[in-house]
């Protein structure tokens, strides 16, 4: 560690985090350590100018440089008196005592004299000056001009003399302390702790908030960025800066590198965000930048199944990646992929143990507490969606809602459970976990925790009736591209209760043909490939056969799906208006159809984005919301709520309201267990009431 004397306090045995609270730590320091408030940054002058700090006198422009309590005249002359002490003590170990007597000469005893400027006159100018009548003899006037001038040439030459032996005294302390420096320099570690290189103040500020060693100030920076300092009491921008400035001269030992973005004010960067290259870095990084610590890496994990593990995975990186690989499905695999770098993250920087090293109540904690409120922001929070390349990303855009937080913690569940599988892990520590909303008072005043509702909830769902009423303002829409494929996609979705994403993703090449028997004959299947990659095949009736080929003769294709051509979409892109408007100006200007050049490119259908399908469906429903509150309908507060989602919700409600059983309901929304499915058959509150006093009514008599 840092050089030590017998009068040097040794902290390492009291950091903070080790069993004691920040305040018993603060008592732990001698009032010697107050004394000498240089003594732990001797490294850190040495390193930047000590011929500076001994020799110059302007102490408070040089603090200012190179010290992070700034312009402070009083603490810088200490650290000055002291840094003699230290150097002179050091010469004197080195028996080297001459050298220690010249370094005590104070900088002000080696100040260079003053040299006389003013000239001797010569001797007529003297004459002139002091025997304007001729007065005295040629003899007497030299004399009394040599008496008057002889002083002043001796005063000189004295003066000279000091300064030479001055400036030669000056060079041999240089020489000295370049020699005695290149003895006592120490470059700093990452387990040094923060008060072997910052003054007493700063040093404990820092260990407050958690960053007691150079290490973890480093991961800090570089995980928040150039406004690391917001999260560390009465630290200011300037001594964040200085902080940061003294670290970039150590960033080529192991652990110390500063990041592009944590050294640069985001105003002060000549490039635009996104061109900034992003440097693997141990900081608040997505995984594919991640440097993880080797001691956190999850090797040794608390929780780690080494003996049976048949994952190949060695890390937890690694085995993140293992669970990933099943996926296939873009948006799926990004979706896990974020809540498992989340939780990798935020078990590293926030717990400080690898992410198999989590225990229950480190799962509880995460998913009912961090996610409900991500802090520090700054370090875990970004303004504005940014690329993963950026440094200004970050895992989140804020809290998350209850559906959110139930979202995280099925896909943690499904991470642990299948790594578990693989015998990776040795228990899931999100098994029992369950999302709660807070707490609330019961009628005794008894405080009671409350649960979030199931992710899947049946009343987001519309009833019979306003369903039929968003049909009339379906049918109202006047006819265009967007209506014809709003009540295609209505209409079909309702019919199947297929996912948004599946939606979008099916073809009429997915459309099969099958013998269903004699009664039956051969039906129409749709091949869909769903969550997890699993494959079901959904029945399309005659009424759903005529919606599609209806919608695809407007597209311009065969009424029957399977003669339309090779990846021909249910549900098309549509152009946007820009591109229409440039397609008819060319057609135009060649003398072609305008109508049938648009037609031609409109068959040359991409599918829908998931996410226009959403803003699709959603604009609708607000156009339906308006027409229930002009006629006052009740069905308004649903409409303003419903969305793509809602239509898989209404599909299964209302399928099993008419009769279709839970196996059939399951298989057409592609539910892992009738567990899910029956959640949708408690929907029909009304019918259940009417039932309940049917029931009570017979019973009675």
């Amino acid at each position: 560690m840092l050089p030590s004397t017998s009068s040097t306090c040794d902290f390492q045995h009291f950091l903070p985090g080790d069993g004691i609270s920040n305040s018993s730590f603060r008592n732990l320091r001698s009032k010697s350590c107050i004394r000498d408030p240089g003594r732990s940054r001797l490294n850190r002058i040495i390193t930047a100018e000590p011929v500076q700090f001994l020799l110059h006198r302007t102490l408070a422009e040089l603090a200012d440089q190179y010290l992070e309590f700034g312009r402070d005249a009083r603490k810088a002359a200490a650290t000055r008196t002291w840094l003699v002490t230290a150097f002179v003590g050091a010469a004197r170990k080195r028996h080297d005592f001459a050298t220690a007597r010249l370094l005590a000469i104070r900088p002000a005893a080696l100040a260079a004299p003053a040299v006389p400027t003013v000239p001797t006159p010569s001797l007529e100018d003297f004459a002139a000056e002091h025997d304007p009548d001729g007065f005295y003899t040629e003899k007497e006037l030299l004399d009394l001009f040599t008496a008057q001038h002889a002083s002043d040439s001796a005063d000189a030459g004295a003066t000279l003399r000091r300064q030479q032996r001055n400036a030669r005294l000056r060079a041999r302390q240089m020489a000295a302390l370049d020699a005695l420096a290149r003895l006592l320099v120490e470059d700093p570690q990452p387990e040094h702790h923060v008060l072997g290189w910052f003054d007493t103040a700063v040093a404990l500020r820092l260990a407050d908030v958690g960053i007691d060693t150079i290490g973890r100030l480093v991961e800090t920076i570089n995980a928040v960025g150039y406004r690391w300092y917001r999260s560390v009491p009465r630290l200011g921008e300037i001594g964040a800066r200085r902080i940061t400035a003294w670290l970039e001269h150590y960033g080529d030992v192991d652990g110390l590198r500063i990041a592009t973005n944590a050294r640069v004010h985001p105003s002060e960067r000549t490039l635009p965000v996104p061109a900034l290259t992003r440097a693997p870095a141990t900081g608040i990084v997505p995984l594919e930048y991640f440097l993880i610590p080797a001691d956190l890496d999850g090797s040794r994990g608390a929780n780690r199944n080494p003996l049976k593990n048949n994952s190949g995975a060695h890390n937890d990186l690694q085995a993140i990646d293992f669970w990933l690989a099943d996926y296939e499905n873009p948006h799926t695999r990004d979706k896990y992929r974020a809540e498992a770098e989340r939780l990798l993250l935020w078990a590293i920087f926030a717990k400080r143990k690898p992410l198999s090293s989590l225990d229950v109540n480190d799962a509880r904690d995460y998913i009912n507490h961090f996610l409900v409120d991500p802090q520090p922001a700054a370090m875990w929070v970004m303004e504005r969606a940014m690329p993963r390349a950026d440094p200004a990303w970050r895992p989140f855009r804020g809290p998350l809602s209850v559906k959110s937080r139930q979202d995280a913690l099925a896909a943690l569940k499904k991470c642990f459970g299948d790594l578990v599988a693989a015998q990776y892990l040795d228990h899931n520590a999100f098994t029992k976990i369950r999302v709660f909303l807070g707490t609330e008072l019961d009628a005794a005043g008894n405080e009671r925790r409350v649960a979030a509702k199931p992710r899947i909830q049946a009343e987001r769902s519309l009833t019979k009736e306003a369903w039929a009423f968003a049909m009339r303002v379906l049918d109202a829409l006047p006819d265009s591209a967007s209506a014809a494929r709003l009540r295609f996609v209505l209409a079909f979705a309702y019919s199947t209760g297929l996912r948004r994403a599946e939606l979008c993703g099916a073809f009429t090449d997915d459309i099969v043909q099958r013998y269903a028997g004699a009664e039956l004959g051969t039906i129409h299947l749709l091949r869909v490939v769903g969550k997890g990659a699993k494959e079901r095949f959904v029945p399309l009736v005659p009424a759903v056969l005529d919606a599609l080929g209806d919608y695809l003769v407007t597209r311009g294709f065969p009424r029957d799906p399977l003669a339309c051509p090779l990846g021909t979409p249910l549900i098309p892109a549509l152009l946007d208006n820009r591109e229409i408007g440039r397609v008819r100006r060319e057609a135009a200007a060649s003398g072609a159809d305008p109508d049938a050049a648009v037609a031609a490119l409109t068959r040359r259908d991409r599918p829908v984005h998931p996410d226009r399908l959403y803003r699709a469906v959603k604009r609708f429903f607000a156009t339906a919301t308006e027409a229930a509150m002009r006629e006052d309908s009740p069905h308004a507060r649903a409409f303003s709520a419903a969305s793509t989602h809602w239509l898989r919700h209404t599909f299964v409600s209302h399928a099993l309201a008419n009769g279709m059983s839970l196996e059939s309901a399951r298989n057409f929304a592609g539910h892992d267990s009738l567990d899910t499915t029956s959640i949708y058959a408690t929907a029909e509150l009304g019918r259940q009431y009417r039932e309940a006093e049917t029931f009570l009514s017979r019973a009675s008599k």
